[in-house]
């Protein structure tokens, strides 16, 4: 991926995702491009053992093709961050009630989850987490 002039960090991970014992670093960003949709890039980045910087690459997935028979981009469009829990790569959406308002998603969280396959972070899984509901 190339970085152009002007981005800026939103969110950073580190953990081992590709099982050679050293942290890979995980983070989205905002390009110039953003607006204010939330960050628009998103990669991770390891260091070689001769202390050069390299991309891992992440498998490409088109919003509009199901995954396991349902529609992963349904009720999403706030801001993603990452995390790396259990040596994969979590992308965490909110989920959003077509009710909600613009600023506040009720409906829980929608993670993406990549697990390292011998050249790529594939998608492995894609899973709701909804929230307890508000003690009132």
């Amino acid at each position: 991926m190339r970085w152009g002039p002007a981005f800026e960090i939103s969110t950073k991970a580190f953990g081992d995702l590709d099982g050679d014992g050293r942290e890979e670093a995980a983070v989205t960003a905002f390009s110039c491009q953003a607006g204010n949709g939330g960050p628009d890039l998103v990669a991770v980045f390891t260091l070689n053992p001769n202390g050069t910087l390299r991309e891992l690459p992440i498998e490409k997935r088109k919003w509009n093709e199901p995954f396991k028979g349902r529609d992963p981009s349904l009720g999403l469009r706030g801001q993603m961050t990452v995390a790396i829990e259990n040596d994969r790569l979590i992308e965490k959406f909110p989920i959003f009630k077509e009710t909600d308002p613009g600023c506040c998603a009720f409906a829980g969280t929608r993670k993406f989850i990549y697990r390292w396959r011998s050249d790529r972070l594939v998608l492995e899984d894609v899973v709701d987490l909804t929230d307890p509901p508000s003690p009132g």
